[in-house]
């Protein structure tokens, strides 16, 4: 029976290890790139699930091996590093069922970290550059679009001059993207987190495995921690400034755009509740709304909505909100 059992694994791993293999083929087409990325990490889910951690070890270097003979080398041991980084996300979330915020942040820290392997394996075999000289070239290399862009605009009658886009990349520089690179790869690992837990959540409902669902816009609550952690953040940058050293502008951009992100989200959260709840606006009619508000300059002010509600949890999404413990003393006395 035991036996039988570990066939079966072994048999339903080989085959979700040659649906990742085939995905991630189908992954090097510019038109399939995004599916592959976000159906490999589940995959590699499934193969946990289904086959067991033995099985998991056995699939990854499996991979590395099919991937690498089947592909570029080095692009083949890329693919699979980053399918199966992001798979141990997943894995974490189905495993140890935590909350919501919890997974979020599990699944950026190995988005996070996946983006980080993919550039060191292209900068250390695919490039003769260091760091330092592969940002350099990037940042040539984005000074030299910049009249072609101005040509196309001027070619349609618009008007370019001023324009603060174009303006601040003709006098970008090297050091000025490594203060901004963190801050960069934070918000891309957010939004590869949040496809990645939206697609893998719809997925594993159907196939009846549980996680906590990444809650609706209109029940996020700004964390109080991370609004704190920003502050604390930007405050050391700071500090290091201070102290001659320019690149810890780098950790104070990181703390504050952490902090307003994190205000940002709970602000148009909470707005998104008063809309669905109080007013029964229909969903379009609420993107719509909050989309204009986003690309406004009325930001700052749901940013400082997010960072209040974060405190005093003014929809009582919690317990230990300030508005709920203040309530509770009145009704006390």
């Amino acid at each position: 029976m035991k036996t039988d059992r570990s066939t079966r694994k072994l048999v339903t791993t080989s085959l979700l290890s040659a649906l990742l293999l085939i995905f991630s083929l189908l992954g090097s087409l510019p038109v399939l790139s995004t599916v592959a990325f976000a159906v490999g990490p589940i995959i590699v889910a499934l193969i946990y699930v289904r086959g067991g951690k033995t099985n998991l070890i056995i699939s990854f270097i499996a991979a590395l091996i099919l991937l690498s003979l089947f592909m570029n080398p080095v692009y083949g041991i890329t693919m699979a590093l980053l399918h199966y980084v992001l798979g141990m996300g997943l894995t974490y979330m189905i495993a140890a069922k935590k909350g919501p915020l919890v997974n979020f942040m599990v699944l950026t820290f190995a988005a996070a970290l996946a983006v980080v392997v993919m550039f060191v394996i292209e900068i250390q075999f695919l490039t003769e550059e260091s760091f330092i000289g592969y940002i350099a070239f990037f940042v040539e290399d984005l000074k030299r679009v910049v009249p072609q862009v101005i040509d196309q605009y001027e070619a349609l009658g618009l008007q370019v001059e001023g324009n603060p886009a174009l303006d601040y990349i003709k006098t970008l520089t090297v050091e000025r993207v490594l203060i901004l690179l963190p801050s960069i790869l934070l918000l891309y690992a957010m939004m590869a987190a949040t496809f990645i837990y939206k697609i893998s959540q719809a997925i594993f409902k159907r196939l009846g495995i549980e996680v906590n669902p990444m809650p609706r816009l209109s029940q996020i609550k700004a964390n109080m921690f991370l609004i704190f952690g920003g502050l604390a953040m930007a405050m050391v940058g700071i500090l290091v400034v201070s102290l001659g050293n320019i690149y810890g502008e780098a950790l104070m951009t990181l703390g504050n755009n952490l902090f307003s992100i994190t205000g940002i989200i709970g602000g148009l959260s909470l707005l998104s509740y008063f809309m669905e709840v109080k007013l029964k606006y229909p969903t379009i009619f609420r993107v719509i709304i909050l989309a204009l508000l986003f690309t406004s300059n009325l930001i700052v002010i749901i940013g400082f909505i997010g960072v209040v509600d974060s405190a005093f949890d003014f929809r009582k999404l919690t317990e230990n909100g300030l508005y709920m413990l203040i309530r509770e003393r009145k009704e006390q006395n």
